[in-house]
């Protein structure tokens, strides 16, 4: 089922030729704060996975030392 795409486009006279350049520079400050959130979620997800590992292991650890005294 091979069908053609045919595309129109008109140049608009008013535009300015360095518009697609301000754009661009307009959206590097916003890839910039995007790259910076995303290395921040994934430090800060290592961290509580890490935080949640030694909280589990530590209320464990306390279970099993007063085991054998027979507190709880």
């Amino acid at each position: 089922m091979n069908q053609a795409v045919r595309v129109e486009a008109r140049l608009d006279p008013g535009l300015s030729r360095w518009l697609w350049l301000v754009k661009w520079l307009l959206a590097v400050p916003h890839y910039l704060v995007l790259a910076f959130l995303w290395l921040a979620f994934l430090l800060l997800t290592m961290a509580g996975a890490v935080a949640l590992v030694v909280f589990a292991a530590s209320r464990a650890s306390r279970g099993v030392s007063t085991a054998g005294q027979g507190e709880r």
